[in-house]
């Protein structure tokens, strides 16, 4: 997959080169956007985009999986990632950081301007819906996943209505379900599983109630 992540790195930094020319890196934190970008599946990371390579941030506890996951990008190891990983950036002619304005806190974008702050050659460009621009294309491989995710869907749904009956609760159909599509290849639970019975079923996001149907 490196070849695979190395283009889509590839096609954002030409996006943002295009509509920012005179920018020298970018900093995604969107943890979506990163695992498109490197295939890292972490809960704690930083990439940085830039005309020399790409680095990665994250802590500790994910040094294996970083290695295992996106062998061919360096790896900055720091519990406090972004101000780890800001700095490999910044150097006397560092010209414009670009940063995802919609997916930074307040406080993370300003310890991102603190650090840029130091220097007059840098600057910060907010951008929005850089990555989420490129992510909407699918690929072969992509549309290949949908298509396996909607098939673990119907067969999950399928074999759990089947065997719905009466005094089951909602939630105790919730979690069958779950079982179900992780018994045919699901990796992770993409939202919480709604069910919602009698006058629960007029609510689009209902909680699932432990009471009988």
């Amino acid at each position: 997959m490196s070849d695979r992540h190395e283009a889509r790195r590839q096609l954002v930094w030409e996006a943002l080169c295009a509509h920012v020319p005179d920018a020298t890196a970018c900093v995604v934190t969107a943890l979506p956007n990163i695992r498109y970008l490197s295939g890292f599946s972490g809960s704690n990371a930083v990439l940085l985009l830039s005309a020399d390579g790409s680095v990665l941030g994250t802590d500790g506890r994910y040094v294996t999986q970083a290695g295992a996951e996106c062998p061919d990008l360096p790896l900055v190891v720091d519990r406090v990632t972004l101000p780890a990983v800001v700095p490999r950036w910044c150097h006397p002619a560092a010209g414009v950081l670009a940063i995802e304005a919609d997916h930074l806190s307040l406080s993370a974008f300003r310890e991102v301007d603190a650090i840029v702050g130091d220097s007059r050659a840098c600057t910060l460009h907010e951008t929005r819906g850089l990555v989420e621009g490129i992510r909407v294309v699918k690929d072969e491989l992509e549309r290949d996943l949908i298509a396996e995710a909607c098939r673990i869907s119907d067969e999950a749904l399928a074999a759990v209505v089947s065997e719905v009956r009466v005094g089951d609760t909602e939630r105790e159909i919730a979690r069958r379900l779950e079982f179900e599509m992780y018994a045919r290849g699901a990796d992770a639970i993409s939202f919480e599983t709604v069910v919602g019975g009698g006058p629960h079923a007029a609510i689009a996001r209902h909680g699932t109630a432990a009471g009988p149907l």
